[in-house]
């Protein structure tokens, strides 16, 4: 905490908010994070940090709200659509987290960028436990064909 006192930037109160996540402080680890995000606007990696401790203090739906907004904002940031989708999956929203994926999925297909690339076989693979969880087999078996 002095650290933040004498040098409030980003760095130290990302600093901060990991260490409140390491000892399992995730609603402290929030207020950090926000404060680094409040100097930071345009970092989705703070914002998928957010998103992860409002899971862990499981308010799920503060957690989508704050993921779908984050996504609305800036929907360039394929991760924090993975991560919205995930969420979806782990919550049983098999619909919605398909409908992220796919808008994801649209929103690269023409890239050849080998890390854009490297997302898009994880939305699919999540996508795929999509159509798996929610029973879909022919949907499913699409999935694993791509």
């Amino acid at each position: 905490l002095e650290l933040v006192e004498k040098f409030p930037d980003v760095q130290t109160y990302m600093m901060l908010g990991e260490a409140f996540m390491q000892i399992q402080e995730p609603e402290r680890a929030i207020s950090a994070f926000e404060k680094a995000l409040e100097r930071n606007k345009k970092d989705s990696s703070l914002a998928s940090k957010i998103g992860k401790a409002l899971v862990m203090t499981h308010d799920y739906q503060k957690a989508v709200d704050y993921y779908e907004s984050a996504c609305r904002s800036d929907p360039s940031q394929v991760g924090l659509q993975h991560d919205l989708a995930e969420l979806y999956f782990r919550l049983k929203y098999f619909d919605h987290a398909e409908r992220v994926l796919m808008q994801s999925l649209d929103r690269t297909k023409d890239s050849e960028d080998p890390l854009t690339m490297e997302l898009d076989v994880k939305a699919l693979l999540l996508l795929a436990k999509v159509a798996k969880g929610a029973k879909d087999t022919p949907r499913f078996l699409d999935m694993q064909m791509r």
